[in-house]
């Protein structure tokens, strides 16, 4: 059986040519994380403040402010924690694909 061993020498690349990956998974990872635990803080506080019995909705923020806009700080601190969440698994997966595939394969097929 014979091998052949290509000689591959180490290349260094300009920061922004093509086929250069930088993945930013791990910080949105850490952003998931630190937004989730804030999410279940603000969960507190809203179902600790709810003016009327549990699973009966606010209709208008008319007598109810402070608990309307935390409810509202709840709804967009759950989206931001979804949206870091997906941008750590699409970075990982976007520098795992470069990775494995090679930088060709991946320009031209996703």
């Amino acid at each position: 059986m014979v091998s052949i061993i290509q000689d591959r020498h180490f290349v260094l690349r300009e920061h922004d040519s093509p086929g250069v990956w930088e993945s930013n998974d791990r910080r949105y990872r850490d952003y998931a994380h630190e937004l989730l635990a804030q999410l279940e803080a603000i969960r507190s506080q809203v179902v600790a403040k709810w003016p009327t019995q549990q699973g009966q909705p606010l209709t208008s923020n008319e007598g109810n402010a402070e608990v309307w806009e935390l409810a509202r700080l709840r709804d967009r601190t759950s989206n931001m924690t979804r949206i870091f969440a997906a941008l750590a698994v699409e970075g990982f997966l976007n520098f795992y694909g470069a990775l494995r595939m090679g930088q060709y394969v991946l320009d031209e097929h996703f």
